[in-house]
């Protein structure tokens, strides 16, 4: 019989609202910002945060899929922060050396 105190702490639920909220203040942003869902983006639920100051797209989907890595590595103008594990190497490299500074894996 399996222990399933032992397989749960493999899969943590994150209220996505708290960790986005965490993300952004970790980075710089402040308390009053505003996020609207990107529905253009059908791949991953991509989110628009703006504070008045700073602007940038997040995901904290636990994959990021091709279609979204595809749309950001030709739109390099904009900040993108996303959640380290939705990346394998290859992702992680390529939007590194496409967006340099504007692309975060947290």
């Amino acid at each position: 019989m399996k222990n399933n105190a032992a397989d749960s702490r493999f899969s943590i639920k994150f209220n996505d609202e708290e960790l986005i909220t965490e993300i952004l203040i970790q980075r710089g942003f402040m308390l009053t910002y505003k996020l609207e869902k990107q529905d253009a983006f059908t791949a991953n639920n991509i989110y628009l945060a703006t504070d008045g100051i700073k602007t940038a797209y997040i995901c904290v989907d636990n994959k990021l899929e091709d279609a979204t890595v595809d749309y950001f590595m030709v739109h390099t103008d904009t900040k993108f922060i996303c959640i380290e594990r939705a990346l394998d190497s290859t992702k992680k490299f390529n939007l590194k050396k496409k967006m340099e500074n504007k692309f975060i894996a947290f």
